[in-house]
């Protein structure tokens, strides 16, 4: 049960991750001719992304305190889901905020582009997650032995 749970969280995450970054909010930039408009419907995508992202990071990493205990901090899925769930939360509750005070200045493009490479990073990690396929008994393998 624990290792559906685990796929369809990651499956939620990523997949949304990848659908809202990658497809959806240029799709926005695309139709809309107001950038400013284009860019508030894309951040309110991103903002609801992370709201479930923190969502199911948390669970996930519940789950893993579940099936692993205290060995769970060898465990390598544990980390990428917690750097995972650090950086949506760096990106939505610091970066958003500071990109926000600086709409219409040079800091602003700056703190876009970092936005971006914190996002990506996430999805990627995230879909190294979802290569790996589940934690299951033949994925157990502890990373510090």
């Amino acid at each position: 049960m624990t290792s559906l749970a685990e796929r369809l969280l990651i499956t939620i995450w990523v997949g949304g991750l990848w659908a809202i970054g990658y497809v959806a909010a240029p799709a926005v930039f695309s139709v809309l001719e107001d950038r400013q408009l284009a860019g508030l419907a894309a951040g309110e995508m991103f903002t609801a992304m992370a709201w479930i992202g923190a969502g199911c990071g948390i669970l996930l990493l519940l789950i893993y305190l579940i099936q692993r205990g205290g060995g769970v901090f060898r465990q390598w899925r544990f980390w990428v889901v917690g750097v995972m769930l650090l950086l949506t939360l760096l990106g939505e509750f610091a970066l958003r905020s500071q990109m926000e005070a600086a709409r219409g200045t040079e800091a602003f493009g700056q703190l876009h582009g970092l936005a971006q490479i914190v996002f990506l990073g996430v999805a990627v990690l995230g879909l190294s997650l979802a290569v790996a396929g589940p934690a299951g008994p033949a994925a157990r393998k502890d990373i510090f032995r």
